[in-house]
């Protein structure tokens, strides 16, 4: 089916206020999701992994606050939406799975709200961030200076919906996927540093046996 039939696409809120722009000393009712809350670099990306959580994944500890004048509700996230970052280089899905109130999400990203007991947050996430999908994606991505994956391209995205079961199986392998990437990156580090404890030590043996 297309994206435009099993979800609800809404792009998020544009601050206008150029006088006053959204910092960390920003004072609001509502929280805002912004492109500095994506871990797009995979900064905390080991640390995401070893509490079980699948990335890529949003930062909801250091939102920064915003005033809203109007009817915030048609920005509004909720704990199971899905959330896109339709401009720049990296388009990604991230699955919002932490409860959240007054929390908005800036005009970077289209939110996605749909019928969780048909499709699940993690494998729509994951469907959208797979290859094949990118690859459809970057074609569609329109602008100069600024990439954008226009709504109505977007819209278009064929998604296919097997049952919850095997949506489920489906996560949990690409959870597994991310943890064994995480221990090879652990094991990698590991021999590096064994390598290098190895190599001082030979080097010490033969300093020590020119001074004798």
């Amino acid at each position: 089916m297309k994206l435009a039939e099993i979800a609800e696409i809404q792009i998020g809120y544009q601050h206008r206020d150029r006088g006053n722009p959204i910092t960390v000393d920003s004072v609001g009712d509502y929280r805002i999701i912004q492109i500095k809350d994506l871990d797009l670099d995979g900064q905390f990306k080991d640390m995401v992994i070893e509490r079980g959580d699948i990335t890529p994944y949003i930062w909801f500890e250091n939102l920064y606050q915003v005033s809203f004048s109007g009817t915030a509700e048609r920005y509004l996230v909720n704990e199971g939406d899905v959330i896109f970052l339709s401009r720049g280089q990296r388009n990604v899905a991230v699955p919002l799975i932490n409860p959240m109130q007054n929390t908005l999400v800036s005009n970077f990203f289209y939110r996605l709200r749909f019928d969780v007991k048909q499709i699940h947050p993690a494998y729509l996430a994951w469907h959208i961030n797979h290859p094949r999908s990118q690859t459809f994606l970057a074609k569609q991505q329109r602008g100069a200076t600024m990439k954008i994956v226009p709504k109505q391209a977007f819209a278009e995205l064929e998604i296919i919906c097997p049952p919850l079961e095997v949506q489920h199986k489906i996560i949990e392998v690409e959870r597994l996927r991310q943890k064994e990437a995480y221990l090879m990156r652990k094991l990698v580090h590991k021999r590096q540093q064994l390598t290098h404890e190895l190599g001082f030590q030979m080097i010490n043996k033969y300093s020590n046996s020119q001074e004798t």
